[in-house]
């Protein structure tokens, strides 16, 4: 089938093109009333502001918002379920919740204004990614307890798209099926899913570059430029990262417009800072930092200085599409989600982002840790060969050395030991790839 023409565009060219001044004076009139909500109807955020003599009528720039703590998870695990919400159950529409799966679980609740904003991000989401009205738009993020399809479902139905909710628990061909029978122009998913779909292209002897599929929206986990480039190569298709994550709202709070050079915040919603992991204070632009959000819109449950623990940095200079907001790089991972080999800290994307480099390797890594800090980082890679293909000459050839070195050189480690398994060796899955594996010692 012929693949569809998507045409990037500002959904809401009032808010998202608002010269600074202005969007300055709204963020400081939203953030004071989100202050004076969460003190008089979140207990938890009374006393802690009292405790640090605090109240909500003395900000009058957005600068003193950095006087107040930070909220973190653990925060939010203390007060479950119920403790950070700052709406009575009757005026609550919506709950999600994290998996738990490191820890007590998370809830987050959604009042109906809640609801219509998110679906207004994601609609200018989808919108700065070439989604137009009649367009079908298949949801492979998983639907139910987290916010990801769900969120995604209602923007695109703002939108005026037509939506396909799939979700994750499809089948890959039964989902590549659907791509290509139903005409889908835009494909949402995880980045490690897309990776699944192409295997099971590869299998059934399925073109992917023949499917009409134009654009993808991907997020969830942290990727690297060049898978980007590999699956854009062999999708034929532009792919655009997301950010987002449900203690904030969920996805909506940030995205690449069309000329894909950093994140646009929208900060008529949210107030972003980046900090320092380990001082709190802020870093200079072009600085690696922990990226902390304060929600301006929210009702049901407002975050006041969230620790995302996501590792991002400001980028500096204007955007050719428009838009006024800040920029941010791409997450390049979590801290909950690293390692640290002696004194340096490694993140798998810094480890995806040599590794992809290799056409002989597939999209599949591990790293694999027992305690921390590593002495040793130790990686196991997945070849594009099969077993019988493996034993031998791949290990003989000096690839895995050149991977090794190639670690060791641009991540500045001594102790790197890479391991080349067969395909198919590593656990694939419908959501997020498993990247750290952790053993016992």
């Amino acid at each position: 089938m012929k693949k569809q023409i998507l045409h990037p565009r500002i959904l809401d060219k009032q808010a998202e093109c608002m010269p600074r001044p202005l969007l300055e004076e709204l963020q400081l009139a939203r953030l004071k009333k989100t202050l004076e909500h969460c003190y008089r109807r979140v207990p938890f955020y009374q006393k802690k502001w009292d405790a640090c003599h605090f109240h909500p009528e003395a900000i009058q720039s957005l600068d003193q918002l950095q006087k107040l703590p930070f909220t973190n998870k653990e925060d939010l695990r203390e007060n479950y379920p119920f403790g950070l919400f700052a709406l009575p159950m009757d005026q609550v529409v919506c709950l999600h919740s994290s998996t738990g799966t490191t820890g007590k679980p998370t809830v987050v609740a959604y009042s109906r204004n809640d609801l219509d904003h998110w679906s207004q991000l994601i609609a200018r989401e989808l919108a700065a990614s070439g989604l137009q009205p009649g367009v079908i738009v298949q949801i492979a993020f998983g639907y139910g307890i987290t916010t990801g399809g769900l969120g995604f479902h209602m923007g695109a139905e703002r939108l005026g798209a037509a939506v396909l909710p799939t979700s994750n628990t499809l089948s890959p061909a039964q989902q590549l099926f659907d791509l290509k029978e139903l005409n889908v122009g835009m494909l949402l998913c995880t980045p490690s899913f897309a990776t699944t779909l192409q295997e099971e292209a590869e299998k059934s002897g399925m073109d992917l570059k023949e499917l009409p599929v134009a654009g993808a929206i991907m997020g969830g986990e942290a990727w690297s430029l060049n898978l980007r480039e590999r699956l854009e190569k062999d999708w034929s298709f532009k792919a655009y990262d997301t950010y987002g994550l449900s203690e904030v709202i969920g996805p909506g709070v940030a995205h690449e417009c069309e000329y894909q050079k950093g994140h646009h915040i929208y900060e008529d919603h949210f107030i972003p800072e980046i900090v320092d992991f380990e001082t709190g204070k802020p870093v200079q632009p072009g600085e690696y930092g922990e990226l902390v959000l304060t929600s301006l819109t929210k009702e049901a449950m407002p975050v006041i200085r969230y620790r995302t623990r996501d590792r991002t940095r400001w980028l500096t200079g204007t955007c050719e599409c428009g838009r006024t907001f800040k920029r941010m790089d791409r997450v390049v991972g979590r801290l909950d989600e690293s390692v640290l080999l002696g004194k340096r800290r490694i993140y798998p994307s810094d480890i995806e982002h040599i590794v992809f480099r290799f056409n002989e390797l597939s999209e599949y890594y591990q790293l694999v840790s027992d305690k921390e800090p590593m002495q040793r980082l130790k990686i196991i890679v997945e070849s594009n060969r099969h077993q019988k293909e493996v034993e031998g000459p791949l290990q003989l050839n000096g690839l895995q050395k050149q991977v090794e070195t190639s670690i060791r050189n641009e991540l500045e480690v001594d102790q790197v030991e890479v391991n080349i398994v067969p395909k198919y060796t590593l656990p694939r899955s419908a959501g997020k790839a498993e990247r750290l594996c952790f053993t016992k010692a």
